[in-house]
């Protein structure tokens, strides 16, 4: 439902209603996975520190991977590289340098093609939930083929 503001400028009321109901919205479920290059998986076992990519810890993704870390046996771990964006870090895991945390739509390929492994540690593997909305208004030929590519994921 449209809403109504109401606003008082110089003595003078005016109403200003606003269009703010989504068009529709959907729900994309993301898992968030540790991954590492196959053949890096013996370091998980060797008792040294593993290097570790986060993100940012004003992010999300990094507030989820830092709850993770702090809530499990995270000695292990040495953050020694941080970035906001998925791509630079699934690029340096790629490079063999080693873990991150990373969205299960962007290493579809790499795990399908078995350049990078999910580690199996207990509970590491994050489930979460993002709402996009669209609004009621018509879309240029781009936008309307990003959400229908993002629609397509979660079905």
């Amino acid at each position: 439902q449209p809403f109504k503001v109401m606003c008082q400028i110089k003595s003078r009321l005016i109403h200003l209603s606003l269009s703010c109901t989504p068009r529709s919205s959907n729900l994309i479920s993301i898992q968030l996975a540790p991954v590492i290059k196959p053949e890096n998986l013996f370091l998980i076992r060797a008792p040294k520190l593993c290097r570790c990519w986060n993100y940012t810890d004003t992010s999300y993704m990094g507030r989820q991977v830092n709850r993770y870390l702090s809530a499990t046996n995270s000695e292990r771990f040495s953050i020694t590289f941080v970035s906001s964006m998925s791509d630079l870090l699934k690029r340096m895991t790629l490079q063999g340098y080693g873990i991150a945390w990373l969205p299960d739509y962007s290493i579809r390929e790499e795990l399908k093609n078995r350049e990078l492994a999910v580690l199996d540690m207990p509970d590491a593997v994050m489930r979460m939930g993002v709402y996009l909305y669209r609004m009621n208004a018509k879309l240029n030929v781009a936008s309307e083929k990003f959400w229908r590519y993002m629609k397509s994921l979660n079905h």
